[in-house]
């Protein structure tokens, strides 16, 4: 019975981040998909929409401990991509569309920060939400990029763990 119990919770453990990213997230839709380039802003909208998603679900599966931080830097970098998507809705000229998109890619520089120091100390359970955190704002910092007319270059993109080597990151330094 205590078997029967713990394999039950353990299949329940394993598969409320990925319920919990279906339910914030929706659909994903096609992978593999690449943004349009004849309509950047709106591009820039629907990446700004699916980070906030990676992001949400990340937040709904972090432990107790790193709770504040990820809520704290979650929540303000929310708050800003909704005032960003709700001026890139708004139109207006390239030039303003154009600011927007460096805002947009300063705040993702920030997050990115963020989200790979989170990487480097989180339990391998809360890695893939990471990840896919840190996916989706790279996908936002590229479009904004595209948007904005510069080249994408935030930081060389690194999986768990600042070097690439390990969940520490730092294996072999």
């Amino acid at each position: 019975m205590k078997v029967l119990r713990t394999l039950l919770l353990s299949t329940a453990m394993l598969s409320l981040p990925a319920m919990a990213q279906e339910h914030v997230h929706g659909d994903p839709g096609a992978p593999g998909q690449t943004p349009s380039a004849e309509r950047p802003a709106a591009n820039l909208d629907v990446a700004l929409r699916d980070e906030r998603s990676a992001l949400r679900a990340l937040r709904a599966s972090v432990r107790s401990r790193e709770r504040e931080r990820v809520d704290r830097s979650v929540g303000d970098y929310v708050s800003v991509q909704d005032e960003l998507r709700a001026g890139l809705r708004a139109g207006g000229e390239d030039d303003g569309r154009a600011r927007d998109a460096s805002r947009v890619q300063k705040v993702c520089r920030e997050s990115l920060a963020t989200l790979r120091g989170l990487a480097d100390a989180a339990p391998p359970a809360l890695g893939e939400l990471v990840d896919e955190a840190i996916a989706a704002a790279e996908r936002t910092f590229g479009t904004a990029a595209e948007l904005a007319g510069e080249e994408a270059a935030s930081e060389p993109r690194t999986s768990r763990g600042g070097c690439g080597m390990g969940s520490s990151g730092h294996r072999g330094h």
